[in-house]
C-alpha cells in the first residue's frame, strides 16, 4: 500500500470512528466529517503538487548533450584533396593532397602531404580533447619537433592560441624559427558549400604583419577546409578543399 493510500485510509478510518460517537448532535458530528474531508483534500492537493516539483527536478538534473562534432577526424585513409591558387604576375594552380597513411602509435598518426602527386612532407599529428595537436614535422634529412595547437575544439568566437612558424630551408635541410603567430576564432558556425553539401566552419584569424591577414578554416566533422593570405586588401594564396573521403 502506498504513503498516499495509507494516509487516505488513516483519515476514513478516523472518520469512521466519528460516526459511532452518540454524544454529539448530528450538526455537531457533520461539521467534523466536512473538517476531516477538507483534510483529506488538502493532502492530495500538497501530494499531487510534490510529485509535480521531482518531477521537474528530475528533468532539470538529467544527462547534458554534448557536442559529437569534432574538427579533424584522424584514421588512417582519411584523405583530403585541395588547389592552391597562387596570385601574382599571373596564376599558378597546384593541387595539394593530404593522406593519414599510418598510425604510429596510439594517438599519433602520419599526416603525410603530396603535391602533384609527388610527396612533400609529412607532419605527426594528434588530438588531446579534440584539439588538434601538430607533433612534429619530418620533411628532406630533417625532424622538427614542436609540439603546438594547429585548431582549438571545442571553441568560442574569440578564442585564441599561438602557434610558432618555422621555416625549411631546402638547401641546408633545417628548420628555423621564423615568427610566432596569434590565431584568433572569428567564426564557429560559418556556412560553407562542398559538393551541394552545406557544413559548418570554424574560422580562425591572424595578422602576422601590417596590412596582411591569413585566415585558416576547418570544417566540423570533416577537418582542414583552407587558407588564404590577404595583404594589402588583396588575396594572393588561396588553398581551397574541393574534395575528401573519410573512414
Amino acid at each position: 500500500m502506498s504513503k498516499f493510500e495509507t494516509l487516505v485510509h488513516f483519515l476514513s478510518a478516523q472518520q469512521s470512528q466519528l460516526s459511532t460517537k452518540r454524544n454529539w448532535s448530528p450538526s455537531k458530528l457533520n461539521s467534523i466529517k466536512m473538517r476531516h474531508c477538507y483534510e483529506i483534500y488538502r493532502y492530495i492537493f500538497i501530494i499531487i503538487s510534490l510529485t509535480i516539483v521531482l518531477s521537474a527536478c528530475n528533468k532539470e538534473s538529467g544527462p547534458t548533450v554534448t557536442a559529437t562534432s569534432q574538427i579533424q577526424p584522424l584514421e588512417v585513409g582519411n584523405s583530403w584533396l585541395y588547389t592552391d591558387s597562387i596570385f601574382g604576375n599571373s596564376l599558378m594552380v597546384v593541387n595539394l593532397r593530404i593522406e593519414i597513411t599510418e598510425k604510429s602509435s596510439e594517438d599519433v598518426y602520419d599526416w603525410s602531404v603530396y603535391r602533384n602527386d609527388i610527396f612533400s612532407y609529412k607532419n605527426l599529428v594528434s588530438k588531446e580533447d579534440e584539439e588538434f595537436i601538430h607533433i612534429a614535422t619530418i620533411q628532406g634529412t630533417d625532424t622538427l619537433m614542436s609540439r603546438q595547437t594547429w585548431a582549438l575544439y571545442p571553441v568560442q568566437v574569440g578564442d585564441q592560441f599561438d602557434e610558432t612558424r618555422f621555416t625549411y630551408d631546402e638547401s641546408s635541410g633545417t628548420f628555423t624559427e621564423s615568427a610566432v603567430w596569434t590565431w584568433t576564432c572569428i567564426f564557429t558556425d560559418q556556412k560553407l558549400i562542398l559538393d551541394g553539401e552545406e557544413y559548418e566552419a570554424v574560422v580562425y584569424e591572424t595578422s602576422p604583419e601590417v596590412n596582411q591577414i591569413i585566415r585558416l578554416s576547418y570544417l566540423k566533422d570533416v577537418g582542414y577546409a583552407g587558407w588564404e593570405t590577404i595583404e594589402d586588401g588583396k588575396t594572393t594564396f588561396k588553398e581551397v578543399l574541393v574534395s575528401f573521403q573519410l573512414h
